[in-house]
């Protein structure tokens, strides 16, 4: 287990995640809720649904989008290529349990399903960029990057596949100016160092390992300091 810690200049008390629920919509419920049916690994009752703050239809009861933490320290767990159904039927038990206890989930791509992704919803809130495999309907409706606000910190959110820079963590640290943090995936490969005053992090995939010893994911802490460490599953 690796941890690193960066020390704060600021940290206000404030969670925003600056989410445009609107052009997320789309018109695209029909083909959201067909992509679940034919791919969702985990049992869906639609018979019982509801529009979140972020505008897609969604199966069974959900948080509270108000009842997010809005200050103090937050908790959030970090993943990447998670590649359901392709590498995978589903998210691994132990990754799910933890997930369920987190304030925020941050996807940095190839979710791969849609299904995946609202699964992920219904764990806890969650922030994604799409990567090269994901589905069109993910490609359509996430951005290639995005910067979230969370604990008084600003961390960039990309996969990596694309950018200036001779590999992905180049690409990756590229992408952003003004973050304190930088979180990747599309390598596969578990990262976690810090680069002057930004704090690098792939956390691995948790379905995929490749070259890494054993599938993994990354939780991140938000207090006087933003600190961060890699588990392996």
């Amino acid at each position: 287990m690796s941890k690193v810690g960066q020390g704060a200049t600021e940290s206000p008390p404030r969670f925003r995640l600056g989410y445009d629920a609107e052009s997320e919509y789309c018109g695209t419920v029909v083909a959201n809720m067909f992509t679940m049916a034919v791919a969702f690994p985990y049992p869906v009752a639609f018979g019982d649904t509801q529009t979140s703050t972020w505008g897609l239809l969604r199966p069974g009861p959900l948080r509270d989008p108000r009842s997010y933490k809005l200050d103090g320290r937050m908790l959030i767990a970090a993943i990447s290529d998670t590649h359901i159904p392709d590498k995978a039927r589903a998210l691994p038990e132990a990754l799910v349990e933890r997930l369920r206890t987190v304030d925020l989930i941050l996807h940095a791509g190839d979710i791969t399903s849609s299904s995946t992704l609202d699964y992920l919803k219904r764990l806890a809130p969650t922030e994604a960029v799409h990567g090269n495999v994901d589905d069109p309907f993910l490609k359509a409706t996430l951005p290639d990057a995005r910067v979230v606000e969370a604990g008084g910190f600003r961390i960039g959110l990309i996969h990596g596949n694309v950018g200036s820079g001779g590999n992905t963590m180049e690409r990756a640290r590229r992408a952003f100016t003004d973050v304190d943090c930088v979180i990747f995936g599309h390598s596969h490969s578990p990262y976690l160092e810090r680069h002057g005053s930004v704090l690098l992090l792939n956390p691995g995939s948790p379905t995929d390992r490749r070259r890494a010893p054993r599938p993994s994911f990354a939780l991140l802490s938000t207090d006087q300091e933003l600190a961060a460490e890699l588990v392996y599953l």
